[in-house]
């Protein structure tokens, strides 16, 4: 919910999305991704189909990509406060249940491509921006390694 009102923590235009579990391996100019929506269909998108469900639920629409396909994921302020609007709010998500699989980048994507009529690009092999975790494995000496190869973690004596 915290993501889909990004209005109240920010003053600025666009908002660009990135999960607690990753991070930045190329610097980003604040430009680099505005405007982009990859996708791809969801027959290829293995276990994260389980985002179509709720997200055709949400946006009353039938979708026809996932569009969590690669961070970081930036929009406009107002495209997100838009699309928020269309499914009624926050108060829309109560008695979902907690178990309830719901991707926010899924709802913004497909928000945007079918309902802002932004267009999408299906494009696999740009480098990535960032690097991802599996954020519930914690700090694992493999995790460090990584995190050192980029900068992000240093020995402490």
């Amino acid at each position: 919910m915290t993501k889909l009102q990004a209005w109240e923590y920010s003053s600025a235009d666009e908002v660009l999305y990135l999960d607690s579990d990753l991070v930045l391996i190329h610097d980003l100019e604040p430009t680099t991704r505005s405007g982009i929506i990859e996708v791809r269909p969801w027959d290829d998108a293995g276990d994260a189909a389980y985002w179509r469900p709720i997200t055709e639920h949400l946006l009353g629409v039938v979708t026809p990509y996932e569009t969590m396909v690669r961070h970081p994921f930036q929009y406009p302020v107002q495209l997100v406060r838009r699309c928020l609007e269309h499914i009624g709010g926050v108060d829309r998500f109560l008695g979902l249940g907690r178990t309830t699989h719901f991707s926010e980048f899924n709802l913004l994507g497909n928000y945007a491509y079918l309902l802002e009529h932004r267009s999408v690009t299906c494009i696999y092999w740009q480098p990535e921006f960032v690097k991802q975790f599996y954020s519930y494995d914690g700090l694992t000496p493999a995790v460090e390694d990584v995190l050192r190869d980029f900068g992000y973690w240093e020995d402490t004596p």
